[in-house]
């Protein structure tokens, strides 16, 4: 009889059980079996037998019966190997029916037998493409992405959207992802704020290394794995996805969780990330929702998408990855050291405590050149417009250069302005060539690759980081303008922002309205470089460093002068708001200075200048062209 107490027994699974079962017991061989067995060994009828003529209907039974019989003979085996270990050892219940009840495998997920192909229709290695196909099924299930219904389940007015794979061949393997293909045209009736996701500025990036160096802290990358799958969706959103091809059986996916492609996956994936980074005390900053901080240690983090870069001390950094993995699904890739790390589209290294060094990654160049047909191309020394072919008519460009163009001129402005704009001699180059994205013509062919000549011979330039915490805390701020130099007759701004010593952030951009006179411009120019140094004060607000003194340079006297005073006074025309600096200064939240051309450090992203001046400026900015 079975024992009163069966609390041990197993509860009922869905799930396939698998045979595993204690070890059979030894065969022991009787005189009989022993005489048997000799007989049939000789080819012997069995004694008192005639011979027996074997049809093909008696092996099909004998294997029927032998089936069954081993069936029995194993329940048999398990029933008597179930009483045995109870007798023997009531303790090792729970582990025994652990091991007899144990799952094998989880119900089997269909991943199809389609071929795979990249963006450019590349087919992929079979084999590749079904593992990564499996790992991307496989992890969607495990995040319960989704409930499986009918067809006729959807719900009334809902359009059920497609869904397709990208793969994507890596170094070692190819990579999977399922993409609901959710456009624009057909996905209407989402206000902005359903759709809105921050990214972090260069300045935020820049500041957390200045933050790290001050500390001298180690600064630490994670990735977060399948981002977009941790975040629900809000409670009443109802999505339906028709699964790819590859995997369609029929039936439909009523989605729980956001999927890459759907319009509202950045912003629902967004709001969860800051709702984990709260509850582990970090807060986002006013200026920008995805730098965050910490108060209790101030520990610094800034989020872009899916990846993390994290500064904390030693300690702090050990407990704040424990709580991470307990979280969400992060890998940690990288600590920023002395060897080359890619990091957003950049190499970045660290060769101390107080340096950090930052150069586009060298496959960008690579492209570039590639896409222009320059592999043999011989250097220039500078990326100013060639004086000949700025004489010639420009004619437009073809379709097909058309395209080319705006592909090389998307990768010149990646060099210039990744992560932290590292390129400060590119600045201006790549706003003019950007101007012309939507009607470009041969000039502007001609100057594209002039610039990317440029680049064969400065590709190994470095942009170098340095803090000094002996210094005063400090925002200085260059400004610049170039007047009327456009077709168009609008002028060029041009601002690079230090804090200390160290460059934060840069900018040359187009003014949006034509100036009248060069006062104008410098004006105009002013005010972008004072809302650039508000900005980085309320960064370091939101720190702990409250009140950050803020200090401009520009080299227009007239500009000086309109600020200077209150009122509109002989430029009337000029409009009230770009009159703000006057309140500013007023209240002297701010002050403005005048330096010299030369020594004004902007003057390098309004116009094109000469070779030893390119340089010079670009060296005072932390440019080093020698690698």
């Amino acid at each position: 009889e079975l024992p009163a107490d069966t609390s041990f027994r197993p509860q009922p699974t869905r799930t396939r059980i698998t045979g595993k079962t204690s070890a059979k017991r030894p065969f022991e061989e009787t005189p009989e079996d022993r005489e048997e067995e000799e007989r049939q060994r000789l080819r012997l009828p069995a004694l008192g037998k005639r011979p027996y003529e074997e049809t093909e209907e008696d092996q099909e039974e004998e294997v029927q019966g032998r089936l069954h019989g081993e069936a029995a003979d194993t329940a048999q085996q398990v029933e008597q190997a179930f009483y045995r270990d109870i007798i023997k050892s009531k303790d090792d219940m729970g582990a025994y029916f652990t091991q007899l009840y144990q799952v094998a495998e989880e119900p089997e997920i269909f991943i199809g037998t389609a071929p795979g192909f990249d963006e450019d229709w590349r087919e992929l290695p079979y084999s590749e493409v079904i593992a990564a196909r499996k790992r991307e099924l496989q992890c969607v299930h495990d995040f319960g992405t989704y409930t499986e219904i009918d067809p006729d389940q959807v719900p009334a007015g809902v359009k059920v959207i497609p869904s397709r794979f990208s793969y994507r061949k890596r170094p070692a393997d190819v990579k999977a992802r399922i993409v609901v293909q959710q456009l624009r045209k057909t996905a209407t009736g989402f206000s902005w704020v359903e759709l809105f996701a921050a990214a972090p500025t260069s300045a935020s990036h820049a500041l957390l290394a200045w933050h790290a160096m001050c500390k001298e802290w180690a600064i630490t990358e994670g990735d977060l794995t399948t981002a977009f799958l941790h975040a629900d969706l809000e409670a009443g959103t109802t999505i339906v996805v028709r699964p790819p091809a590859e995997v369609f059986q029929g039936k439909l996916w009523l989605l729980k969780k956001a999927l890459y492609g759907l319009r509202i996956s950045p912003h629902v994936f967004q709001r969860w990330l800051t709702k984990q980074f709260k509850q582990m005390k970090f807060e986002p900053t006013r200026a920008c929702p995805m730098t965050f901080w910490r108060d209790s240690d101030e520990a610094m983090m800034v989020a872009h998408a899916d990846n993390i870069r994290l500064t904390a001390g030693d300690v702090a950094i050990d407990e704040l990855k424990l709580e991470f993995a307990q979280r969400m699904r992060i890998r940690w890739e990288n600590v920023l050291a002395p060897e080359w790390s890619a990091y957003l589209g950049s190499s970045w290294c660290r060769p101390t405590v107080r340096e950090i060094r930052v150069r586009p990654e060298d496959r960008h160049f690579q492209k570039l050149f590639e896409l222009l047909q320059l592999e043999r191309a011989k250097a220039v020394p500078s990326p100013a417009w060639s004086p000949q072919e700025e004489k010639k008519e420009a004619q437009d460009l073809d379709a097909q250069h058309a395209t080319t163009y705006r592909s090389g001129t998307g990768v010149m402005q990646w060099i210039a302005h990744a992560t932290v704009r590292p390129r400060p001699d590119l600045q201006y180059t790549t706003k003019e060539l950007a101007r012309a994205l939507s009607h470009p013509t041969t000039r502007d062919w001609a100057r594209l690759r002039k610039a990317a000549r440029y680049c064969i011979g400065t590709r190994e330039a470095t942009m170098t980081f340095k803090c000094d915490p002996s210094l005063p805390l400090k925002i200085i701020g260059y400004s610049d303008a170039s007047y009327a130099e456009a077709p168009e007759r609008k002028s060029t701004t041009g601002f690079v922002i230090f804090l200390q010593d160290m460059v934060i952030t840069m900018g040359s951009k187009t003014q949006s309205i034509v100036a009248l006179s060069t006062a104008e411009a410098e004006l105009l120019a002013l005010n972008t470089t004072a809302a650039e140094s508000l900005f980085l004060q309320n960064l370091l607000r939101d720190m702990g460093h409250d009140d950050v003194p803020i200090e401009l340079f520009t080299d227009s006297s007239a500009a000086l002068g309109i600020i200077s005073r209150e009122g509109a006074g002989r430029v009337k025309h000029i409009h009230v708001r770009y009159l703000w600096l006057q309140q500013m200064l007023c209240e002297k939240k701010l002050t403005i200075k005048k330096c010299t051309t030369v020594e004004n450090l902007a003057d390098l992203l309004t116009k094109h200048l000469s070779v030893a001046r390119t340089q010079e400026l670009s060296h005072a900015m932390g440019l080093e062209f020698n690698g």
